[in-house]
């Protein structure tokens, strides 16, 4: 059984990625929008970011890339879950 989760790091930050659920093969980025991890973490790198209260989570991007993410665990601030990636021209 694959791990529920691919976590990548880069530069010391921990990117965590969910795979699909039904298909673990695949990364939830990728089977919603055909995105690669790549994408996400130079949108974070990269991109400019607001606070979303009302659904816990910062939004924003670079480019046309666009991200959802927040830490997780707040506190530590040294894990990014992403929860979607996506391209905001589609």
């Amino acid at each position: 059984m694959a791990a529920k989760y691919l976590v990548l790091t880069v530069s010391g930050v921990r990117f965590r990625f969910t795979r699909e659920p039904g298909h673990p093969e695949l990364l939830h980025i990728f089977a919603r929008h055909r995105m690669e991890p790549k994408h996400a973490i130079w949108a974070w790198f990269n991109g400019q970011f607001v606070w979303n209260s009302e659904h816990d989570r910062f939004e924003g991007g670079a480019g046309d890339v666009w991200l959802f993410w927040n830490w997780v665990d707040p506190q530590a601030q040294s894990t990014v879950r992403v929860i979607s990636c996506f391209d905001a021209t589609r």
